[in-house]
């Protein structure tokens, strides 16, 4: 969404909600952009337009994120759980030799539900049976609604919050690794100077 797209859309909350004092500086306008900006101009109108049919007062950031999520998962075609188990059952019956380009067909969410390439190899060179068949689809529609959710939750984040999250997580996962290794360097017991003088004298006679 352009600048001047974003004027359009704050334009149209201040006329719906005029007695809520939205929006109401230029630096509320300027935050409000940054938040919203990524999300496409016909999307976050739909959102509004969603929101104002069922809400008596104006919106928040959050408000109008949630309901683009759930709008832009329906304009790509949020696939069902069934249909989604069919794209992958048709890619395991190619998969015994063509796994990678069987796994790079799927959409972005299948392909996280199912897991990599490799597995849709395994399962393309299993022997199966109709139990078998109805394991796997039970097991994949499961990690499938999974992902389903995480990527409406992904969706409600602007791009600049998620690199923020992923940047304090790689923080932490470093220091977590710093202070581990600071303390097995710690329970380290050091060899006596005696051990060590022995096992010189070893070396050296060898």
């Amino acid at each position: 969404m352009t600048a001047k797209e974003f004027g359009l859309l704050a334009d149209a909350i201040k006329t719906y909600f005029p007695r809520d004092n939205v929006l109401p500086t230029e630096n509320a306008l300027r935050l409000w952009y940054a938040e919203l900006k990524d999300i496409p101009y016909q999307i976050a109108y739909a959102a509004l337009r969603k929101y104002v049919s069922t809400n008596k007062f104006a919106p928040t950031i959050a408000d109008i994120r949630e309901q683009a999520a759930e709008l832009y998962n329906q304009r790509e075609g949020d696939i069902s759980e069934n249909t989604a188990w069919q794209l992958v059952w048709k890619a395991i019956c190619n998969s015994g030799y063509h796994a990678e380009e069987e796994f790079e067909k799927l959409p972005e969410t299948v392909k996280r539900a199912v897991g990599s390439a490799s597995q849709l190899r395994q399962w393309g060179l299993s022997e199966v049976n109709d139990n078998t068949i109805s394991y796997w689809k039970s097991d994949f529609q499961r990690i499938y609604r999974l992902e389903q959710q995480k990527e409406l939750e992904r969706r409600k984040l602007s791009p600049d919050v998620l690199k923020l999250i992923q940047g304090q997580n790689t923080a932490l996962e470093q220091q977590n690794r710093t202070q581990v290794e600071q303390k097995r360097d710690e329970e380290c017991i050091p060899m006596p100077d005696n051990v060590k003088n022995k096992l010189k004298k070893i070396f050296q006679e060898e």
